[in-house]
C-alpha cells in the first residue's frame, strides 16, 4: 500500500515501512505509552506519569501529542468531568498489539527481565488468545489490566477469564535472599551427605537397612524441595515438607522402636502418630523437647500442605485471581526446616554407626550453616 487516502504527505527518510513506522513510535517512550494503554489499563496523564520507567512531564506531553497527530491515540473528555481527559487507542493503535506482544517475548527471551519464564511461555503458546483478549478489552473499553507491572518483585499474571475467577500463571520474582538460602542449603547438604558416602559402606541388618533407606530418602526429598523452590513450584515444595519430616521420624523409630515397630515399617503397616511420636523420640534420644515441639506446633500445617488442605488451597488465590501466593518468609522457613531435617537424619546415622569424626564434622557444618541461615 503506497498511499493512504486522506493522509497528508510528509517528508520521509525513505519509503520503507519499517523506517516510516519508526518515525512515529521509534523513540524510547512512545511504545511504552502504547503498552500502558493496551495491557495495563492506563487512561490518564497521571497514570502514565506513574509508570516505572519514570517519564518526564514535558516528554510525556510531547509524545501524547505526536501519537494523537499520527492517529494512534485519541483524547476524550471524561463524561462526568469535562476538565479530565482520557486517552484511548484508535483502530490504528490497537493494530500494534502483535508488534508489542512479539517485543515482549523477544525481550524476555534474549535479555534479563522481570518477566517470569512461565508467563512468556504461556504467551508464546497462546498468541492468538492473548491478542483476541487485548482487542476485546479495547473494543469493550475494559480497563482491567491484562499485565501488571514487571520488576521490583511484583506479581505477574496473564488472565483468561472463566467463571468469575482469573486463571493465570504467576511466578514470584525470586528475591536474592531466597536464592542465597537455596545455594547455601544445597552446599551444606552436599557436604554433610558426603561424610556418610565417603565411608563406602555401612553395617547391614533389618534396622540398619531401613535406616539407610530413610537416610537416602531424606536427602532426595531435600534436593527435590530446593529444586522445586528454585523453579518457583512452591506448592509442590511445601507438600514435600511432611514427607521429609516423617522419613526422619521413621529413621528414629527404626533405632528406638520395638521389633513389632520394625516389622510394621518393613511391611508398610506403620502409621506415624505425629501427636505423640515427637515426645517419645525426645525421651529416648535426650533431645529435650525438640521433636515434640516441632511436631506438635506444625502437625496441622504439615497435614494441610501435603493433603491439599485449606492452607495449600488458600495460597492458590490472590483476591479473586487464581494464582499462587506464597510469602517469602514461608519459603525461607521451608528451606531452613528441610535443611535442619537433613542434618538431623545425618546426625542420627553418624552417631548410630559410631562414625565419631563424621558426627563431629556434621555438627560443625550445621553450626556454620546456622550462623548464616
Amino acid at each position: 500500500m503506497s498511499n493512504v487516502p486522506g493522509k497528508p504527505k510528509s517528508r520521509r527518510r525513505s519509503g520503507c515501512p519499517v523506517s516510516i513506522s519508526l518515525e512515529i513510535f521509534g523513540d524510547r517512550w512512545s511504545l511504552l505509552i502504547i503498552r500502558d494503554l493496551m495491557v495495563r489499563g492506563f487512561r490518564t496523564f497521571k497514570e502514565f506519569q506513574g509508570s516505572d520507567e519514570g517519564i518526564a512531564t514535558n516528554i510525556l506531553s510531547d509524545r501524547l501529542q505526536k501519537l494523537q497527530a499520527s492517529g494512534i491515540i485519541t483524547a476524550e473528555e471524561e463524561e462526568t468531568d469535562g476538565r479530565r481527559v482520557n486517552y484511548r487507542l484508535t483502530e490504528k493503535g490497537i493494530d500494534l498489539a502483535p508488534v508489542l506482544l512479539e517485543l515482549l517475548i523477544w525481550g524476555a527471551r534474549h535479555e534479563e527481565t522481570g518477566a517470569p519464564c512461565a508467563l512468556i511461555e504461556t504467551m508464546e503458546k497462546n498468541r492468538e488468545e492473548v491478542l483476541a483478549e487485548v482487542r476485546r478489552r479495547w473494543r469493550e473499553r475494559d480497563c482491567t489490566p491484562l499485565l501488571p507491572k514487571f520488576g521490583g518483585g511484583a506479581v505477574v499474571a496473564i488472565w483468561l477469564q472463566q467463571d468469575g475467577h482469573s486463571l493465570g500463571t504467576k511466578r514470584r520474582r525470586m528475591s536474592g535472599s531466597i536464592e542465597d538460602e537455596i545455594k547455601k542449603a544445597n552446599a551444606f547438604r552436599d557436604k554433610v551427605e558426603e561424610l556418610v558416602v565417603a565411608r563406602g559402606s555401612c553395617p547391614t541388618g533389618d534396622r540398619n537397612t531401613l535406616l539407610m533407606g530413610y537416610w537416602s530418602l531424606v536427602f532426595e526429598f531435600h534436593r527435590g524441595i530446593l529444586c522445586l523452590l528454585s523453579h518457583k513450584f512452591y506448592g509442590a515444595a511445601f507438600a514435600l515438607v511432611r514427607p521429609i519430616i516423617e522419613a526422619t521420624v521413621r529413621a528414629h523409630v527404626v533405632i528406638m522402636g520395638s521389633a513389632e515397630d520394625v516389622r510394621k515399617l518393613r511391611e508398610d503397616e506403620y502409621r506415624t502418630n505425629l501427636a505423640t511420636i515427637g515426645t517419645e523420640i525426645d525421651r529416648y534420644f535426650g533431645t529435650g523437647d525438640l521433636f515434640g515441639r516441632l511436631l506438635t506446633s506444625a502437625r496441622e500445617a504439615l497435614h494441610s500442605y501435603t493433603h491439599a488442605g485449606v492452607l495449600q488451597l488458600g495460597r492458590r488465590f490472590s483476591g479473586t485471581d487464581l494464582v499462587a501466593n506464597y510469602e517469602e518468609g514461608e519459603i525461607l522457613e521451608v528451606i531452613r526446616v528441610s535443611t535442619s531435617v537433613a542434618f538431623m537424619v545425618n546426625n542420627l546415622v553418624t552417631k548410630h554407626f559410631g562414625f565419631e569424626e563424621e558426627w563431629k564434622n556434621n555438627m560443625g557444618l550445621y553450626e556454620g550453616w546456622g550462623r548464616h541461615a
